[in-house]
Parts: structure tokens; sequence; C-alpha cells
């Protein structure tokens, strides 16, 4: 079988909605504009759906061409769209403006500072929320755990850049819950197929991209490709539980369940004492490959692995 890209997507507001894309293009945090925007409390702290969750009902739109190469060049009225229920849009502008005011603000164990998107932005999510809160923008440095991925970072992610998932690995996981979750409770940048159920547990290295063929020998990489590492696997919280369409926690706390029991630490082999008990499903990654205007993936791209994973690596 050839394993090739069947989902792409990007977060622009960590913890709300995301959008679905055919091509998308690497920065030295992620794909463009993912996690760029965070809502903050009057503290500074980020607010994710694990405490607010009709956050997940907040949908986001981008300008096609804030999404394209060379996206600097945007018309006046350039915008990040937001949509939440019984609420205006919100337009929040992307072209440079008067200097904003930067503002103190945390992501887990990051402290930093971002740029404050003003009083319409602060008065609508509070208004939306019920509480007082504020809508800032990305324009620091945050290191990854040097432990799994020295010398990269991200940005408003949870910790890692991009996260990848295989629609078989789904598919097994509704097998073991009778269910049918779909890939949006679990938020991954690429989704992959093509592949057998938890293959992307073995990978370590792999390249994603339109010139890879079948006549290509394993181990090499086209010019034109992107190259990951698979730093760390993801453990998961209570935002699978949360229906993304209705806001809604399962009652039953699954998938989250039968991900701990056949996912966990201890069931995947990983010597770690405080994994042992956590359930994983998805791999965080990072790209060995220097962003440019033209670094990117496309639905379609073929994955192909270049080294697995040893079983002591975690």
């Amino acid at each position: 079988m050839t394993c090739t890209v069947s989902g792409i997507f990007i977060y622009p507001v960590k913890s709300c909605g995301g959008i679905e894309l055919k091509e998308a293009f690497i920065t030295p945090t992620g794909f463009t504009f993912d996690r760029t925007w965070q809502v903050v409390d009057s503290r500074g702290f980020f607010l994710t759906q694990r405490t607010v969750p009709q956050l997940a009902l907040v949908d986001t739109g981008l300008p096609i061409e804030a999404l394209q190469p060379g996206w600097g060049r945007l018309s006046p009225e350039a915008a990040l769209v937001l949509n939440a229920p019984k609420m205006e849009a919100l337009h929040v502008a992307l072209n440079p403006r008067a200097r904003r005011s930067k503002v103190d603000v945390c992501v887990w164990e990051w402290d930093g500072e971002a740029e404050d998107e003003g009083e319409d932005a602060a008065r609508w999510f509070t208004q939306y929320l019920g509480m007082d809160c504020r809508l800032v923008q990305w324009c620091g440095k945050r290191p990854c755990d040097p432990a799994f991925a020295r010398e990269h970072q991200t940005a408003f992610s949870d910790g890692f850049p991009f996260l990848l998932i295989s629609d078989p690995t789904l598919e097994g996981l509704n097998r073991e819950t009778g269910e049918e979750y779909s890939m949006a409770r679990f938020r991954p940048n690429i989704v992959v197929q093509g592949c057998a159920p938890n293959a992307e547990d073995t990978w370590q290295t792999f390249s994603i991209g339109s010139g890879i063929d079948d006549s290509q020998t394993e181990g090499t990489t086209a010019a034109n490709s992107v190259v990951f590492e698979v730093v760390k696997p993801c453990s998961r919280c209570k935002i699978v539980t949360i229906d993304q369409s209705t806001a809604v926690a399962s009652t039953s706390a699954e998938p989250l369940v039968t991900i701990c029991k056949y996912r966990s630490g201890r069931a995947l082999g990983f010597t770690q004492r405080d994994w042992r008990n956590q359930g994983f499903f998805g791999w965080n990654l990072v790209s060995l490959t220097d962003p440019s205007p033209i670094s990117g993936i496309k639905c379609g791209d073929v994955l192909r692995v270049h080294k697995k994973r040893t079983e002591q690596q975690f």
C-alpha cells in the first residue's frame, strides 16, 4: 500500500475551530497561521476546551491569500474572521497596524509576551464566554521541550508544531469503542491513509512530497518533499471527549477511557513512570526541512518512512 496525505488542518485560534486545507506551508513554528492566536483570561493564562468547551463552537476563517506563499501581500481588508452562536462576526485585521500593546501570557510552562488584539476582540470573547478575557497574537519565541525536540520551536500549540494521526488508527479506535468518533476530536495537523492501524507508532523520520513514487528506494528523499521527525507520543485529555459540533462532553468519558486502556504508556511499552497510565493517540512532529516560501505539503502527497523508531526511543 502507498501511504498518502488525506487531510491537512490548522487551528488559527488555540482550542477553537479548525480549517481544512488542500495545501499548507511550513514556518518555524508549524503550518502558516496554526495556533497563531489564543484566548487568555484576566491573568494572561491560556483558555482551552478543557475548562471552556464552548470554544469548540468558534468557527475560524482566513482569506485564501493568507495561506499561500508570500502571504505578506494581503488586501487591506484581509482578516481572521470568527463566528460563534448568537454572536456577530468578529474581523481581526491581518495587515500591520499601529503598534499594539504587548501583554504577558502563558501556555503551560511557558511565559512570554503576546500582542493584544484590542478592545473589540476582548469584548467579543468576554460576551461569548461570559468571563473577562482577551484575544492575543503570537509574537515571540517558544522552544519545544528540549528533552524531545531540542532547537525547535512552536507557537501556542500545547507543545510541538505538528500532530499526525492516520485514518486507520482512528478506525481501529472506533472498532474498540463501537462508536464512530470523528477525527475532529483529536485536532491533528496531518492525517494520512493507506497504512496499517497504528503504523505511525513505528515511525521516527519520514518525508512527504509529490515527487515520491514507487520507483524510489526506501530511505531516499525527493527534492521537493518535507522531512519530519516523530518526537513524542501525544498524551490525551478531556478534549477528546468533547463533541466538536456541540461542545458537549461525553458523560462516559469516552473515547478517553478506551484510549487509556489499550493505548496507555504501559500497553505501548513506554518506560517513563509518569506515562504508564496516560493514554496516547497521535504523534507530535517537528520539521527537519528549512522553512521557505515553497516548503509545504498537499493532500495526496506520498509519505515515505526513512527510519523506524526503536523500542528504546521512549
